[in-house]
């Protein structure tokens, strides 16, 4: 950094890239926190059968890696919460690991308040807003149950097998 000082331009570069990396730590770090924040309910027994479930230290490990690279991709600060509460009903045995993990890489590829409108789907609705209808369908969350080509405003959705999941485990209130 001393050296760094004798180039102004390259100095004040570095002093940037410093303050993001930290804001970008500490970002990172509420995810994660969020995250853990929804195990905090768990029994002892249900922390235990979470760590249990994989068949090996490695696979924990890979695991552990995975999850935290997903968090750190997590665009908005609510879906790290949205996040653990599907992985903490896989740990309940309400949902496998396999569609917590499947769900957890749509949450984030969707946008959250396109995803907050889910619940509207939960009987064969038109979609309102054909934009959101059209995302959430994008992400299978939504089954078109009847489609007009010419008038999509006036096609009709159905929450998909995903999409009552995600609406159960990952919105509860």
């Amino acid at each position: 950094m001393e050296l760094a000082g004798l180039v102004p331009a390259i100095g004040k570069a570095l002093e940037v890239a410093r303050a993001i990396r930290s804001t970008g730590d500490a970002l990172f770090l509420r995810k994660v926190a969020r995250f853990l924040r929804e195990f905090s309910n768990l029994s002892v027994d249900e922390r235990a059968s979470f760590t249990q479930a994989f068949v090996s230290e490695d696979e924990l490990e890979r695991f552990g890696e995975s999850l935290l690279l997903l968090l750190e991709h997590s665009d908005e600060v609510e879906k790290p919460s949205v996040i653990g509460r599907l992985f903490r009903a896989a740990a309940q045995d309400k949902i496998t690991f396999e569609n917590a993990a499947r769900l957890s890489a749509i949450v984030n590829r969707g946008y959250l308040s396109d995803l907050r409108n889910l619940g509207d789907f939960r009987h064969e609705t038109p979609g309102r807003d054909s934009d959101i209808s059209i995302s959430l369908r994008s992400l299978g969350l939504l089954n078109v149950t009847s489609e007009d080509v010419f008038d999509v405003e006036n096609s009709k959705y159905r929450l998909s097998k995903y999409g009552m999941l995600l609406l159960e485990l990952g919105f509860e209130s």
